[in-house]
């Protein structure tokens, strides 16, 4: 069974154990928490409060129905940032696109994280690079080195577009 994220924030109280459990007695307005993982009815529960599974959980099922939505989650909070970094770098595209594109924007960018001097934060969580149209050995060359160093890479992919001209 699948879980909508919407449902997910639904149910993020109960499946991070901080919501007091409904039962037949009323509790007070003013009640205090019997333990600091439990709220009170009158809490407000804040989403990096939420254990760091729960936070992963959220970026699963996000990552598999809006990515864009799990580089909005990843940038409100540094814990949620590092829920989403496995998600956003797992499957990366390069595409060098034209220069004022926003493919050669993002293509920059990931150049810029794999080329800074020591161990690249993010090349642990790369799988599969997908390589579409051109793109400089060099740059794929310094991409894979750092991979071999610190990462696993299960999968590379070649899509070369050609137009045919017919005879």
């Amino acid at each position: 069974m699948r879980i909508s994220p919407l449902s997910l924030i639904h149910y993020l109280p109960i499946l991070s154990n901080t919501m007091v459990r409904a039962t037949s007695t009323r509790v007070p307005k003013n009640a205090e928490a019997l333990s600091p993982n439990v709220a009170t009815p009158n809490q407000k529960i804040h989403l990096d409060d939420v254990p760091n599974d729960i936070h992963h959980i959220i970026a699963s099922e996000l990552s598999e129905s809006s990515p864009s939505t799990v580089l909005a989650l990843g940038q409100s909070s540094k814990a949620l940032r590092e829920a989403v970094l496995p998600f956003v770098y797992r499957d990366l595209v390069l595409k060098k696109g034209a220069e004022d594109s926003k493919s050669h924007q993002a293509y920059r960018a990931i150049l810029e994280k794999f080329s800074d001097d020591g161990e690249c934060e993010v090349v642990r969580y790369v799988r599969s690079i997908t390589v579409k149209d051109e793109v400089p050995t060099e740059d794929l060359m310094l991409i894979l080195d750092k991979i071999s160093e610190h990462g696993t890479l299960r999968k590379l992919r070649y899509v070369i577009l050609q137009r045919y001209t017919g005879v």
